[in-house]
């Protein structure tokens, strides 16, 4: 029936999104790795990944998708010392790329991992009171699947690159009030235990075994798909910084998606643009408190000239 669907769906012109995968028990390396789907990030990726090493992350496998920049020659040092596994990970024509990309991370590495976190390279994921996340995992380790929630920043007024992300972007959305549905820049992200895993849905959850939840919230509250009954980041987050500068935004339209191989109008890029600058009105810069470094942050200067609120130290 799945083989159908998914025929029907290629078809249709459509991207098949959900991906079996099947994980093989094995011995348990490590506690917590990261999995992402990168191109063209040597300009971003040593900030990122020395962050969550400095999170408690113990491991990373980097799907590199055809990057033609220095991607491939800095992820080979990172290789060399252990820290990262790198594929090499052209698109498919009709498929999701990165559900591909995790399932075929939890088919090859599920066994040897507890816990994996499916986040990208503009996404920064981790506990605003300084715990290290294997510790706060701890505390879950009955369920089989965490959802962690996005703030999602904009370019806080940068139009070309600041020296660091973390450090510099530090105007976002404000979270929303209530019950509110799971989709586009509110889609929060799975740390799974792969074990409990039948297939990769996208690069947002997962397929649960013998569970009709996506996952569980901080809070412990099980989570049906697509609708949450409640924001919550205060124990765990996730900062996206969707936009970064304005210049850095319009090479990552420039070079498509990294997802699939279908082409997006710039227009609905640009749309996505006006809305999370528009929108992006609270100041908020609590990852300064977790920063692996303390380098010189800018002066925070809102792109609006007041804010809605702030949270800092």
């Amino acid at each position: 029936m799945r083989l159908f669907r998914n025929l029907r769906r290629l078809w249709r012109g459509k991207t098949i999104k959900r991906v079996r995968a099947r994980v093989v028990p094995g011995k348990v390396i490590h506690t917590l790795s990261i999995v992402s789907t990168v191109r063209n990030e040597a300009h971003n990726l040593p900030e990122w990944i020395d962050f969550h090493l400095a999170q408690g992350v113990d491991h990373l496998y980097l799907f590199d998708n055809e990057s033609t920049d220095a991607t491939p020659q800095l992820l080979s040092s990172y290789a060399r010392s252990g820290l990262v596994t790198v594929i090499p990970w052209p698109h498919r024509k009709g498929y999701h790329t990165q559900s591909r990309a995790f399932a075929h991370a939890l088919r090859n590495f599920g066994g040897a991992n507890r816990w994996m976190a499916f986040i990208d390279v503009d996404e920064f994921l981790y506990c605003p009171d300084g715990q290290a996340l294997p510790e706060f995992l701890a505390g879950f380790a009955h369920r089989p699947a965490l959802l962690v929630n996005r703030f999602t920043y904009g370019t806080s007024g940068f139009e070309t690159p600041p020296p660091d992300v973390t450090g510099h972007y530090f105007w976002r959305m404000a979270a929303p009030e209530g019950p509110f549905h799971m989709r586009n820049l509110l889609a929060p992200k799975s740390i799974i235990q792969p074990l409990h895993v039948t297939a990769a849905n996208g690069g947002h959850t997962f397929i649960l075994r013998d569970s009709i939840y996506n996952g569980y919230d901080e809070a412990d509250t099980p989570i049906l798909r697509r609708q949450a009954p409640a924001f919550r980041a205060e124990r765990i987050r996730i900062n996206h910084y969707y936009t970064k500068d304005r210049q850095s935004f319009m090479i990552r339209v420039s070079r498509g998606k990294t997802v699939s191989n279908m082409v997006v109008p710039e227009s609905h890029w640009l749309e996505l643009l006006n809305e999370v600058e528009s929108k992006a009105i609270v100041h908020d810069d609590s990852i300064c408190r977790v920063r692996p470094t303390a380098r010189q942050a800018a002066v925070p200067v809102s792109p609006h000239g007041s804010a809605q609120s702030s949270v800092s130290d």
